[in-house]
């Protein structure tokens, strides 16, 4: 699951890369479904991701070792 993480600065790059440069690489085929890969890829990795983050902060206001403590005031 690391490698989802990891690859968020590394898969923008990879797509705006491939747009400009790829079809000095590439057929025009192969270009085209690399872009369009790519694309799928960062979409699923956004999706992933920001379920993520949503769960961390649901879960952050549920904690369970927390002690609740009553305050009195003491004469």
């Amino acid at each position: 699951m690391t490698l989802f993480y990891r690859g968020g600065c590394l898969l923008p790059f990879l797509l705006i890369f491939n747009l400009f440069f790829g079809w000095i690489f590439f057929s025009v085929r192969a270009w085209v479904l690399v872009e369009i890969l790519l694309i799928i890829a960062l979409v699923i990795y956004s999706y992933i991701l920001s379920r993520k983050i949503i769960s961390r902060v649901n879960n952050a206001g549920k904690r369970d070792n927390a002690i609740d403590v009553e305050g009195k005031v003491i004469k």
